[in-house]
């Protein structure tokens, strides 16, 4: 190998291993969700109540007057915790049509988390892990004290 072809490798390395060393730019849905983790909640929404053992709790925070981020959690209170979760941006119009729906029903922040907590704890309990995502989504709730609820949450069917 010539000497030039060496520089150049060595160069070349030296450049790789600078550039993984310098933090990693956000995208721009990354951007909004972690500038909306601290905001003050916008909103929390129950869908499907929790009569039938099936639920999915929203919540909601802006980003920017413009984007509002969803952090949204399918519970199941029979056994499996949470079995899907996700967090996202979206446009407030989006929001506004949705919040239309008939099905939702307004829930307090505070009843929220303790209700994912609890579901997360009792279906550890039997086994199961919650959703992958479940941590990454489970952020939005970080300035919510889950202490303040005095809801009280069964879990399991038929007593078992």
């Amino acid at each position: 190998m010539s000497n030039t072809r060496r520089k150049q490798a060595k160069r070349k390395a030296k450049l790789k291993k600078m550039k993984k060393l310098q933090p990693r730019k956000l995208g721009v849905e990354a951007s909004y969700i972690r500038d909306a983790i601290n905001e003050e909640v916008y909103d929390c929404l129950i869908y499907d109540g929790l009569e039938n053992g099936m639920a999915t709790v929203s919540l909601y925070k802006r980003a920017t007057p413009e984007i509002i981020v969803l952090g949204s959690f399918n519970i199941d209170l029979y056994c499996l915790g949470v079995k899907n979760a996700f967090i996202k941006p979206g446009k407030v119009e989006q929001y506004r049509a949705m919040k239309n729906y008939p099905a939702l029903s307004p829930f307090q922040p505070e009843d929220a988390k303790k209700l994912i907590e609890e579901a997360v704890e009792y279906a550890a309990g039997l086994g199961f892990e919650p959703h992958k995502d479940f941590k990454k989504a489970f952020k939005i709730f970080d300035n919510v004290d889950s202490s303040k609820s005095n809801r009280e949450y069964t879990f399991g069917k038929d007593g078992k």
